[in-house]
Formats: structure tokens, sequence, C-alpha cells
């Protein structure tokens, strides 16, 4: 990382770890998905590759569908720089990687799916990739 964005990410990391109130989890919990809500932390930062530069950093919030776009990487950062500020803000939030794992699925398909739960067996490390060689062309598709 270069030196303006050491001190950039230092500074984010400082004042972008924001406190949600306690109450703000347990409102969240009271819907469907309540048993993964209880797992999970009320926010945590994750990377949109597809955006632009200076938008590829997202807020998520536990219970909520979507995310909230920040402009915490600037329009001259790298996407590897900016991957690493993101771990970097939710390791300072206590976030864990199944955690980070089961928000990205619930603010994509909602809380309530079971990849939502920091439990499932997909959070559990990186998720499996599909290659031509573990897929049979002749079986499971009808004609």
């Amino acid at each position: 990382m270069s030196e303006a964005t050491t001190r950039i990410t230092n500074t984010l990391l400082t004042a972008a770890v924001p406190s949600a109130p306690p109450e703000a989890h347990q409102r969240a919990a009271g819907g469907r998905g309540a048993g993964n809500l209880s797992k999970l932390p009320v926010l945590c930062y994750a990377l949109v590759p597809s955006n632009e530069p200076g938008r590829r950093i997202a807020l998520i919030k536990a219970g909520e569908r979507g995310y909230y776009v920040t402009d915490f990487d600037g329009q001259a950062m790298e996407l590897a720089e900016a991957r690493i500020l993101v771990d970097r803000l939710n390791v300072r939030m206590g976030v864990t990687d199944a955690q980070h794992q089961a928000m990205v699925a619930g603010a994509a398909f909602g809380f309530h799916v079971p990849a939502a739960d920091p439990d499932h067996p997909s959070n559990g490390g990186t998720l499996r990739t599909v290659d031509a060689s573990m897929v049979n062309a002749d079986e499971g598709c009808a004609a």
C-alpha cells in the first residue's frame, strides 16, 4: 500500500467503525431469520468489486436486504487495497470471516436463508467453485 493509502486507511479504521445501540440488533432479530441474526454482528463491511472505484466498499446491516455504498475507497485505490481495508474494518469490529460471508448472503438473499447462518457449512471457509471436470454434461439435463 502506498504511504497516502496507509494514512487514509489508518484514519478510516479509527473513524469508520460505527457503534450501533444494542436495541438495533434486538429490533432486527424480531423478524424472519431471527435465529441467524442472533449470531451476526449488527454491521459489517463488504467489497462490491463490480462497482466503480470510490464506491466498492459497502456497509451491510443485519436483517436488511441490500447494502449501503460508502466512499471509503478512493478513486486511486486498487481493488486489492480496498479488500484489505474491508478486512481490517471487519477485524476491528470483531466480525469473523464466517459472519462476514453470512452477512453478504443475507444482504443478497434474505437473512432467513441457511447461508445467512455463520454456522452453515458454506461459511466455514472459501466457497467451492465448480469447474468443468466436476460436471457430467450427459446427466441431469432434460431435453
